[in-house]
Parts: C-alpha cells; structure tokens; sequence
C-alpha cells in the first residue's frame, strides 16, 4: 500500500508557473487565506506582475510555497516562522523547478494529537504543559511528528494531488477542487529555523519541498485557460468527494490508494472532457495514459481485501488502516489471505500476535 500526499495550492492565475500573478489585485480568490490577505502587498505586486520569483530583487510574495508548483525554473525560498510569539530566524531553502512547499497542519495540532497516535501506533510524549488545543509547541515532539508523517512519502512511488479550496474562481460552492496530479520525485531534507534567546533549540520547518516529475509524469486541469477563453470550466470541473474531504484538508496530508482511486477516475473524466473539447492544445491522449496507468497502480496497491482497516475501525479498532498497511498488506504479498486471519480472530477461533495492536484488536472482538 502506497500512501500519498494532497498538497493545497492557493489560486494563481498563471497555473503555478513560478512567476506572479498576471493581474495580483484582481485575485480575489487567494485573499481568501488569513496569511495572503494579511500579507500581500498589491501595490508591490502590480507593478512586478508576471516576474518570475528568481528575479525579486529582496522579497517575495506570501504565496511563494504554492507558486512553484508548475515552474520550469527554481527560485529561493525564505521559510518564516509560523508560530510569530518566537520570532525565530527564517529558513532559507533553494526550490528546484515542478516544487511546493505543503505543511501537514493537522499533525501541529493539539486537537488531533492524541487521534493521530492512536491511528498511526505512535508513541510520542505530550505537551510539558497539559493543553488540548492549540499549535504542538515542543520541538522534539513536532520533529517527532513530522518525520513519522514524511517518512510514509516514497519519491518515485506516491503521487501528488493538488488542490484548491474555497478560495478558487471556478466553483464557490465546491470546497475541493484537484487542479492536478503528479508522480514525486524528490523530497527535500528537514530543514530548521536559527535560534535567539530562549528559543536555542532546533525548530524544524513544518513544509518539505515536495518536487514532481512534471512534464515526464503527471497532469495539470487547464482551468485558467478555460477561464482566459471565457469558456465554462462546468464540464472539467475535478470535484473533491465528500467521503474523501478528510484527506484534501489541513494543507497537506496522507492520501490512501482508495481515495486515490476515487479522484483518479474523477481526472480521468475531466481530463477526457477536455479533449472532446479541443478548446486548449496538449497531449491530452499522454496526460490520459498516464493518469490510466497510476488509477491501475493504486487500484491493485488496496490490495485483495482493501476495506478491511475500513471494517475494523468501525468495530471499534481505531487503529484499523494502520494495522491493514503494516501487518495485512505484507501477509497478501506472501500470498496468504488476511480476511480469513483477522476472521478467525473476530471469531475467537485464533489469537493475534503480541504486538501493539493486538488489544485494540482483541477489543474489536466483542
């Protein structure tokens, strides 16, 4: 089982392409976020509209993370510190062309701290000081967090989905819509603030540059062509399911193979709309092929059983998609079927093995 990653991309009406904006103070939609609306400079970007970010000479537009997404050129990137109270010494990092820089914001969150160790089988210690809201505060424990959350992305393995939120032109009443997908090829190393005063340990940087192989692998939804053309975007329109909205939020966060299935098949129509079009040029016939060969990758990566986890979890095994990646899957690879065994311990007729699961598992029973 591959895992994936969903990556929010803030509207850009140049598709990501590494430049500004061609009219920034008529993008209405990226002041939608708090940390555009409160940082952008129009007056700034105006008249440096249509530059490429390489060639800022000392600032850069608060969009940067996103912007490089669909770039054939890299720039360098300046990483603030996200908790402002610190005032910590930005990163800087140098961002190779087809890069984006998600955080996954859901894993910083005290709220979901405790659901993502009991999901995931982490054993990661809390707070110093008893909270259960708020940012992850200590270093140890975000660096904890994160290198559990990367290290399930594989490069040349699992795919990106791209995606915008309310903040888009094309649908306001949609919540997700994929403008893209691609192959991962690279993924940057854990970067860190500098440190002042009190703060002298070592913060990592929540994003990881994420860089995928585009234009070899991959595709991109040409919507702002559509919209250039005054033509509808209604037809092309790759809608976020409701069942799949937990995995398109937070910025960035893991993608299973069945919910990549599902926005797959969905950029599979939209992208076969496009060609039946014949409004915008490309190698529409590529991008498909492409886009059919990852939908039968993912499909035989869920595997013989893949609702099992799914299963298990509403028995009561909060642990259940966990357990299915790390115990059920390797039992189907070695041709052994992993129904008839978690079968036989639902029905008391074998007994788990001694590992971290097996009381949750046990509880799952009765």
């Amino acid at each position: 089982m591959a895992t994936h990653l969903s990556a929010r991309l803030v509207w850009h009406d140049r598709c990501w392409d590494g430049c500004l904006c061609d009219a920034p103070r008529l993008n209405s939609s990226c002041i939608a976020h708090q940390h555009i609306r409160e940082s952008r400079n129009d007056d700034l970007e105006e008249r440096a509209a249509g530059t490429p970010l390489s060639t800022l000479d000392g600032w850069l537009p608060p969009c940067t993370r996103d912007t490089g997404a669909y770039a054939p050129r890299g720039f360098t990137l300046i990483h603030g510190d996200p908790l402002e109270f610190r005032k910590l010494p930005p990163a800087k990092e140098e961002i190779p062309p087809y890069s984006c820089c998600p955080s996954p914001y859901r894993r910083m969150r005290e709220e979901y701290f405790q659901d993502v160790c009991r999901a995931e089988n982490l054993t990661i210690r809390g707070p110093d000081t008893p909270r259960d809201r708020g940012w992850v505060y200590e270093p140890d424990r975000q660096l904890a967090l994160l290198n559990h959350f990367w290290s399930r992305i594989e490069a040349g393995k699992s795919l990106i989905f791209y995606y915008c939120n309310q903040g888009n032109p094309l649908d306001e009443n949609t919540p997700r819509i994929v403008v893209g997908i691609g192959r991962i090829s690279e993924i940057g190393p854990q970067i860190y603030f500098g440190t002042r005063g009190d703060y002298t340990d070592d913060y990592p940087v929540w994003s990881r540059r994420i860089t995928q192989d585009y234009p070899d692998q991959g595709v991109r939804i040409p919507y702002q062509e559509y919209l250039r053309a005054n033509r509808s975007v209604d037809g092309i329109l790759c809608r976020v399911p409701q069942s799949a909205m937990p995995a398109f939020s937070f910025v960035g966060e893991h993608v299973s193979d069945d919910v990549a299935v599902a926005i797959l098949e969905r950029a599979i129509q939209s992208v076969e709309q496009v060609r039946a079009d014949g409004w915008i040029a490309g190698d529409w016939d590529r991008r498909l092929e492409w886009l059919n060969d990852a939908l039968a990758e993912v499909w035989m990566g869920r595997g013989p059983f893949p609702g099992i986890g799914s299963v298990l979890q509403y028995l009561g095994f909060a642990k259940g998609t966990a357990y299915q990646r790390a115990v059920l899957a390797p039992m189907a690879s070695r041709s052994l079927n992993p129904w008839e065994h978690v079968l036989a311990i639902l029905d008391g007729r074998a007994e788990p093995d001694d590992d971290p699961y097996a009381p949750d598992l046990l509880a799952a029973r009765t």
